[in-house]
């Protein structure tokens, strides 16, 4: 068998192992519910889940579920949300439920007072849980913020 030939066969067998290891990649990512599907109760009905990931590293994850409310703080602390929101000492943190509006299904909750969440100054990055009207809400986000003078400084 000459050089050619075998690059060729070298070529296809790892281009197809390659296409069969993504494609078992993303059979498991679609069967494998989120990790916030998995934290909610087994009493959890109806639940609608959004998720949109950009390769910029932005992202936006929101859930709503009805369930009952005395199952809320068990469901928050699985997600790591134990901080609760205060309007008189929180209210300048950029963390807002807004960002489910991309999902057609999410009614933003009408307050964030008592809301569990997580935000850390510098990330980036929040995760908000809260209980309303039956409904239990979570909207998680992240984003890439590029400072274009620290890109292209001068030599």
């Amino acid at each position: 068998m000459d050089l050619s030939k075998r690059v060729k066969r070298t070529l296809l067998t790892v281009g197809g192992l390659a296409a069969v290891l993504l494609l078992g990649l993303w059979v498991v990512d679609a069967v494998t519910p989120s990790p916030v599907r998995q934290a909610l109760p087994a009493t959890a009905t109806d639940v609608q889940e959004y998720c949109n990931a950009s390769w910029q590293g932005d992202s936006l994850r929101c859930l709503q579920a009805k369930m009952p409310q005395a199952e809320m703080p068990k469901f928050a602390a699985k997600l790591g949300l134990v901080e609760r929101y205060n309007p008189r000492t929180d209210a300048a943190l950029p963390i807002s439920f807004d960002g489910g509006r991309e999902a057609d299904w999410w009614h933003s909750p009408t307050t964030m007072n008592g809301a569990y969440f997580e935000y850390k100054p510098g990330k980036e990055a929040y995760s908000l849980a809260t209980y309303q009207n039956g409904r239990a809400y979570y909207l998680a986000t992240a984003w890439q913020r590029f400072s274009m003078a620290k890109r292209y400084r001068a030599v």
